[in-house]
């Protein structure tokens, strides 16, 4: 939303509908993890969560780089067959932003871990410092950038929020 006060609204509507599409692939992430995750996170514990976690964090980083590949080349008819002709433009941006999805699906799976690991200070945290770190990519970048503040705020915000799963 802080986009809309910042760029044209006809150049916000198009990031509107890319971002919605990504929005829509992102969330198969918690789709996919609400079948597998009871199986292998939620039920096993020490060295065997572990290794579930990390099987399961590379399955989703791959399926997750699957899907963006194969929606990169769909992108233009899918776009256009859900908002249009006059969203051609929206094929672009989305094609930008496609690929931070197997971050997505990676981190998600991380976090099912820290879940598990009843660790929600450490939860809380990450994501209020991703909070803040998007913003100031999104507040450093936007007058020069237009709506790819957004993209690099997102995928900053992501890059972050996989690094410090990682960490944890």
């Amino acid at each position: 939303l802080m986009l809309a006060e910042r760029i044209a609204i006809e150049e916000f509507g198009l990031y509107s509908a890319a971002f919605s599409v990504l929005e829509q692939l992102t969330s198969l992430s918690a789709m996919i993890l609400a079948v597998l995750a009871p199986v292998l996170i939620y039920r096993v514990s020490g060295r065997q969560l572990q290794k579930n976690t990390l099987k399961l964090a590379f399955v989703m980083f791959s399926l997750g780089f699957v899907g963006a590949t194969v929606m990169y080349y769909l992108s233009e008819y899918f776009i256009l067959a859900v908002y249009g002709n006059d969203y051609a433009e929206s094929v672009h941006m989305f094609r930008v932003m496609v690929f931070i999805i197997p971050l997505v699906f990676f981190d998600s799976t991380i976090n099912a871990y820290i879940i598990k690991n009843k660790s929600a200070f450490y939860f809380f945290l990450k994501w209020i410092v991703v909070l803040l770190f998007s913003y100031a990519v999104f507040i450093h970048g936007y007058a020069s950038k237009g709506w790819l503040a957004g993209v690099y705020s997102y995928f900053g915000g992501f890059i972050l929020a996989s690094s410090m799963s990682v960490l944890y």
